[in-house]
Parts: structure tokens; sequence; C-alpha cells
């Protein structure tokens, strides 16, 4: 199944990123909404690899984690392509932005992780996580671009 899902994923929605230069931000948008397109046609993939991210403890083999980690790279590896730097603010270094905007990013995802953990993500209505997330994006957009 890790398999199986990992290569679905590379091909319904990682190399589907477009690596062209592009704002920063927007960028996590639009993988959102892919990432929304390839869970509305097997969300049950989605909901697996949610499932062993919230409960990955002694589960996954050593090659499973090498595997899934691979594929969390490619992802971010894409993201952190060719982005348009010229939109950031200028009285703070590009490095930090960057970094400011993901440790923003994996707090979001930490919290957004614990508010879930223990439910049955099959049966959770994701629209309104959704609507969040980009809300939040616009927010890092006004603290971090000019």
């Amino acid at each position: 199944m890790i398999e199986y899902g990992t290569d679905f994923i590379s091909g319904e929605y990682l190399n589907k990123i477009d690596e062209e230069p592009a704002d920063f931000i927007e960028k996590y948008k639009i993988v959102g909404k892919l990432k929304m397109k390839a869970y509305a046609k097997k969300p049950y993939i989605f909901n697996f690899f949610g499932t062993l991210y919230l409960n990955n403890d002694d589960i996954l083999s050593e090659e499973q984690i090498k595997r899934l980690t691979a594929l969390k790279k490619k992802a971010f590896a894409k993201l952190y392509k060719n982005n348009d730097e010229s939109l950031f603010r200028r009285d703070i270094s590009t490095e930090h932005i960057y970094k400011l905007i993901k440790w923003s990013l994996d707090g979001y995802e930490k919290e957004l992780i614990n508010s879930l953990r223990g439910k049955n993500l099959s049966s959770i209505d994701f629209d309104t996580y959704w609507d969040d997330y980009y809300d939040f994006l616009d927010i890092l957009k006004t603290i971090y671009y000019k």
C-alpha cells in the first residue's frame, strides 16, 4: 500500500507541481489545490498516509520510512525551487523569511496533527481545514511580502 500510495501521490500530485518561477506562498496554495484534486480521486490513500503519519510508532519498516521521507523531500524541493523572491520584504533577509515561513507552517502542521490525532480521518470534512489553511497563507503574505 505504501508503494502504491507513494506512486499515486507522485504521479497525481507532486509531478504536477509547476517549477516555473512563482510566488512562494501562492505555490503553497496551488500545491494544496493539487493535493485536494488527488485526494478527491483516491481519498483512502491520503487517509492511510495520514493515519501512518499520526500513528507511525513502530509500525513502519526502515525502508518504508525512507520511501515516505524521500516523497516529502521531493515535495519540499519543488516548493523551494524558482521562487520570486522580489516579492519578499527587503527589511528581512530572504533566508530568514524562508525560515520563518517554514517554522510557521511547521507549527501550523503540528497543531493540526494534534487536533486530528485519534480521529477517524475518513469521516472528517476537510473543507474548513483547507479554508483555514488558505487564510493562514494570506496572513503570511501580509507579514513577509512587500
